[in-house]
């Protein structure tokens, strides 16, 4: 997973609350690719940054991403 999951871009949103997060993930098998932008807060993005490793920076970034897509994906009861 850690391979096919790319951070594209941070940018901050206009208001300077958060950052737009642009991704793609790319499937394995398929080959096929899904592009977004996730917002993040500035508290959840400083938070997922502090999560980071010297081996892999990203890490806490991508995690964060990848819940929040599992949640906007997910259908409540």
């Amino acid at each position: 997973m850690k391979n096919n999951f790319y951070i594209r871009s941070v940018m901050p949103d206009s208001d300077q609350k958060g950052v737009n997060v642009s991704y793609a993930f790319n499937y394995p098998l398929t080959g096929n690719s899904e592009n977004g932008t996730i917002y993040l807060t500035n508290e959840e993005y400083l938070t997922a940054i502090g999560k980071g490793t010297v081996d892999d920076m990203t890490k806490g970034v991508v995690l964060t991403l990848q819940r929040k897509i599992i949640d906007q994906n997910t259908v409540g009861d």
